[in-house]
């Protein structure tokens, strides 16, 4: 393998965020990590360039893209290729339309309410 593409493997998160982070809430990482993770979370990290924070009892990750500065809550307890929760805990997969009537969301509106810009220290 060579030095192009590792650069290039250490950068994807960063240029996904570049590309479409305007689009996603800003969550704080922290508090997303003591909600899902606990308080006493299993750390690793990834060739990649991310960290995960593993919740030991329930599985459930807090998963940090370092250079693309945002996270993502997964659940590998959901089966299907939607296992991203958002903020509060829920599996987005459907949205309210102005009508009250519940509607599936396409990839690009699922991936933009299970991305979190992380919030920074003022």
């Amino acid at each position: 393998m060579n030095g192009a593409t590792n650069t290039e493997k250490l950068t994807v998160g960063a240029a996904r965020a570049e590309q479409y982070s305007n689009n996603w809430p800003t969550g704080n990482l922290d508090k997303a990590i003591n909600d899902f993770a606990g308080t006493n979370p299993i750390i690793t990290t990834t060739e990649k360039g991310k960290r995960i924070y593993t919740n030991p009892t329930t599985g459930i990750q807090v998963v940090e893209d370092i250079s693309g500065n945002y996270f993502r809550i997964y659940n590998p307890n959901i089966s299907g290729k939607r296992a991203y929760l958002d903020l509060n805990g829920n599996i987005p997969n459907n949205k309210l339309l102005e009508n009250g009537k519940e509607a599936g969301r396409n990839q690009g509106e699922y991936n933009a309410v299970t991305h979190f810009n992380i919030e920074r220290n003022k």
